[in-house]
């Protein structure tokens, strides 16, 4: 699998945890639990906003660093365009453990 399919995987995984409320399951299985849920959960959505499909979409940095460090209320991502129900299935499918670095 080639770098922008694992990528691409992993996005979807994330996006599909999020949408379900579960997105804190993306975390690296190797932390064993060992981390603060509200953190992640807020890094993650955070990272699913800097990579949405429009660049108007994301933040700017300068945003970023005030939703990391300032505690600033963390705004929703958009749905992606690409998105369908196969992509979707695809990923769920699929066991995210797989998919963390």
């Amino acid at each position: 699998m080639c770098q922008i399919e694992a990528s691409m995987i992993t996005f979807l995984v994330v996006w599909n945890l999020y949408g379900i409320g579960r997105v804190c399951e993306a975390v690296d299985p190797a932390l064993e639990g060992q981390f603060q849920e509200e953190e992640a959960s807020r890094l993650l959505q955070i990272g699913l906003l800097c990579v949405q499909a429009s660049a108007e979409l994301r933040p700017s940095m300068s945003t970023v660093v005030k939703m990391l460090f300032d505690n600033q209320e963390i705004p929703q991502p958009t749905h992606p365009p690409f998105l369908n129900s196969s992509s979707a299935e695809i990923s769920q499918s699929r066991p995210s453990r797989t998919y963390n670095s």
